[in-house]
C-alpha cells in the first residue's frame, strides 16, 4: 500500500509542480479583479450616499425656505417711511424694534410715517385735533409717501376682508387717504394711530422743528403701543358687545394710560439716564399735579392717567407685565375689569397724584398703598 502511494505521488509530482509555478498569475488576475470590483462597489456606494445626501440637503433647504416664507406672510409686518432730516431711519427702527420685543402675540400690521413740520400757521385740522405747520417735505415725498400707504392698504388682507367688493374697498381707502394728504400738505402736528382694520395700524407722527429729541421719539413709541392694542380696533362680534364705542369712549384714559406707561420703561431703557420707567411716571406724574391739580383730565390725560395705572400696579390690582406684553389689551378687560365702578379704579383715579419726591426718590405716599 505504502509503495503504491509513493508511485501515484511521483507520477502526479510534475503535474503539481506545474500548477502550483502556474498559480500565482492566476490568482494575482483573480485578486484584482476583486478589488477592482470592490472599489466600483465602493464608488457606487458613496456616489448613491452622495446623491442621496444631496437629495435631503435639497429637500431640507427647500422645506425651511417653505417654513420661513410661510412665517414670513405670517408674521405681522412693520413698515417705516422716514421723512425727517432731524431723525434718522435706524433710531426710529431701533426704538420700534425695542417696543415690539416687548409685546406679546402681536398681531396688526403696521405702516409708521415720521416727519417734520416747521412753525405753526395759527390754523387747525378740520375735525381733527391737530394744527397746520409750515409744510417741511416736497410734493415728491407727499406723493410718494401717499402711493406707499395706499399700496400698503390695498394688499392688506384684513382690509380685504372688510370690505370684500372692490369698489366699496377703494371707496373706504380713497377716504382714509383723503385725510393722510390733508395732513401732510397742511403740515399737521399728526401723532395719532389709525386703526385701518382690526390689525392694520398706520402711525403719524408730525415732529414740530423745535421739540426735543425725547419729546419726538417718545411720542413715536406711544403711538406705536397703540397699534400693538389689540381691542381698540375690535367691534361685535368679533370681540364682546359690551367692548363697543362707548365702552371704548369710556376707558379712554386707561388706552392713553397704559401707551405712556409702556413708553416710559421703554424709553428708560432706550437711554439710560438714571430714571427707570418707575421714575419716569411718578416724576411727570407730579409735574402735572403742580401745573394743573389733582383732576386726572385736568392736565395731559397720558401722563396723569400712567400715573393713575401705576398705582393699581403697586397696589396688586393690575399686573405690570400684562401693560407692557400688551395682554391687558387683548379681551377689553379697561371695559370689562377695569372700569370706574371697580373699587380699585375708583382710587386710583382719585389718588394718582399723591406723589412724593424724598431724599431724590420718587414714591406714592404710603396712605394709598396697602
Amino acid at each position: 500500500m505504502f509503495k503504491f502511494n509513493t508511485r501515484i505521488i511521483l507520477i502526479l509530482l510534475p503535474f503539481l509542480i506545474f500548477a502550483c509555478s502556474s498559480s500565482p498569475d492566476v490568482m494575482d488576475t483573480a485578486i484584482d479583479k476583486q478589488r477592482a470590483m470592490d472599489a466600483q462597489y465602493k464608488q457606487a456606494q458613496e456616489e448613491s450616499k452622495a446623491k442621496a445626501d444631496a437629495e435631503a440637503k435639497a429637500k431640507a433647504d427647500a422645506d425651511a425656505k417653505a417654513k420661513s416664507d410661510a412665517d414670513a406672510k405670517a408674521k405681522p409686518t412693520i413698515k417705516i417711511i422716514n421723512l425727517s432730516t432731524k431723525y434718522t431711519t435706524s433710531e426710529l427702527k431701533a426704538l420700534v424694534d425695542l417696543a415690539e420685543s416687548k409685546i406679546k402675540d402681536r398681531k396688526s400690521n403696521i405702516i409708521g410715517i415720521q416727519y417734520d413740520v416747521g412753525a405753526a400757521t395759527g390754523k387747525p385740522i378740520k375735525d381733527m385735533p391737530f394744527d397746520q405747520h409750515k409744510v417741511l417735505i416736497s410734493k415728491d415725498q407727499i406723493e410718494s409717501t401717499l402711493s406707499t400707504i395706499r399700496k400698503f392698504l390695498e394688499e392688506d388682507e384684513c382690509v380685504k376682508s372688510r370690505e370684500p367688493e372692490e369698489s366699496n374697498r377703494q371707496e373706504y381707502i380713497n377716504f382714509e387717504m383723503g385725510r393722510f394728504r390733508e395732513w401732510l400738505e397742511n403740515g399737521a402736528d399728526a401723532t395719532t394711530q389709525v386703526q385701518a382694520c382690526d390689525t392694520t395700524r398706520v402711525v403719524f407722527n408730525g415732529s414740530p422743528t423745535e421739540q426735543s429729541y425725547e419729546d419726538s421719539m417718545t411720542t413715536w413709541v406711544h403711538e406705536f403701543y397703540h397699534a400693538f392694542q389689540l381691542d381698540i380696533a375690535l367691534e361685535p362680534p368679533k370681540i364682546d358687545s359690551w367692548c363697543d364705542d362707548e365702552g371704548r369712549d369710556k376707558s379712554g384714559w386707561f388706552i392713553e394710560a397704559a401707551a405712556d406707561y409702556f413708553t416710559s420703561y421703554v424709553w428708560a431703557e432706550y437711554k439710560p439716564t438714571g430714571l427707570t420707567g418707575f421714575d419716569r411716571i411718578l416724576k411727570y406724574g407730579l409735574q402735572s399735579f403742580n401745573e394743573t391739580g389733582p383732576g386726572l383730565y385736568d392736565g395731559g390725560i397720558a401722563r396723569t392717567g400712567a400715573a393713575a395705572l401705576l398705582l393699581l400696579v403697586e397696589r396688586g390690582a393690575i399686573k405690570h407685565v400684562d401693560i407692557i406684553d400688551g395682554t391687558l389689551f387683548h379681551k377689553c378687560e379697561r371695559v370689562s375689569v377695569y372700569h370706574d365702578d371697580n373699587p380699585e379704579v375708583k382710587i386710583a383715579k382719585s389718588s394718582w397724584s399723591e406723589i412724593q419726591y424724598v431724599y431724590g426718590k420718587y414714591s406714592f405716599k404710603p396712605s394709598v398703598l396697602k
